[in-house]
């Protein structure tokens, strides 16, 4: 049973949850020639007179997370959907831009339908427009995965061969709260492109305050020292310039609950970025700035 119950918190890890959006599908890209690897996908976007436009985000969790901006139209009488994914607004890879392959799609899609779901083939390309992958995006709507988690929450709850502890440890719905947002963790890395001179960088405590205290280096340059995060932001705008520009946030402790954590916010004219600090002490974690 316990090994249900974690086999079943690995798949929605990859899954999560907004009320903003029009449509949001969850489920994988199966790439051929790859033996068949499945690699977890989001995809989000809102439609205006057939004018769509939104996110995805590939390898959710994973080494080589990465969210892109998409465009793109859809045809209600034709049901025809296509977008491609435009541009990285941040990715965990240390691979370089031009190697990231950006999915293209066109197919026939009925996003209104009560269970929406994409199977279809999918076309990646890199920057030049040359052809890197093949494969077909398999993603279903939130209200399939909802109704999923909620059958999955009643069952571990309901059963007697769970103790408290572990119900409450592994509770598929509080799994999906904790993980909406994106984490960064010790020595990861989060590489961000912005097109702007100046990205305003924010720091506040979503939860309950609980003393965690931290170090923020801008380009090695300590810019705020043994700092409180409190639940109002702090706010320092960053000016970008040629090259990489980093942000490095160290843990100075754990609170009077641990980990450290530290909501960190990202913005510049065209995104907001959020992204979540869980470290121990000691530990560090870095996002990179590159102005395109």
């Amino acid at each position: 049973m316990r090994k249900f119950i974690l086999f079943s918190c690995l798949f929605l890890y990859t899954l999560t949850y907004s009320q903003n959006s029009d449509y949001e599908f969850y489920g994988g890209l199966k790439l051929n020639g790859k033996d068949d690897q499945i690699v977890t996908y989001r995809l989000v976007f809102s439609e205006s007179k057939g004018v769509i436009k939104g996110y995805s985000i590939s390898d959710i969790g994973g080494e080589h997370e990465t969210k892109n901006s998409i465009s793109g139209t859809y045809n209600k009488k034709s049901t025809t959907l296509i977008f491609k994914e435009d541009d990285i607004i941040y990715t965990k890879s240390k691979m370089k831009k031009s190697s990231f392959c950006y999915v293209n799609f066109n197919g026939k899609v009925n996003i209104n339908a009560n269970n929406p779901k994409i199977n279809d083939d999918f076309v990646g390309l890199y920057l030049n427009k040359s052809k890197c992958i093949v494969g077909k995006i398999q993603v279903v709507g939130i209200k399939k995965i909802q109704k999923l988690v909620n059958k999955v929450n009643n069952k571990i709850q309901k059963s007697n061969k769970v103790d408290e502890k572990t119900k409450m440890d592994v509770n598929p719905v509080k799994v999906l709260d904790t993980i909406k947002m994106n984490v960064l963790r010790n020595s990861q890395n989060l590489y961000v492109y912005t097109k702007d001179t100046k990205v305003s960088f924010e720091v506040r405590d979503l939860g309950v305050e609980d003393g965690d205290m931290i170090n923020v280096y801008v380009n090695k340059k300590l810019v705020l020292e043994n700092y409180i995060v409190k639940y109002k932001p702090k706010i320092i705008e960053i000016e970008i310039g040629e090259g990489i520009t980093s942000i490095e946030v160290e843990a100075l402790n754990e609170g009077e609950v641990a980990p450290n954590t530290a909501d960190l916010i990202i913005k510049d004219s065209k995104n907001e970025l959020k992204t979540l600090a869980k470290l121990k002490n000691g530990q560090k974690t870095s996002i990179f700035i590159e102005k395109q």
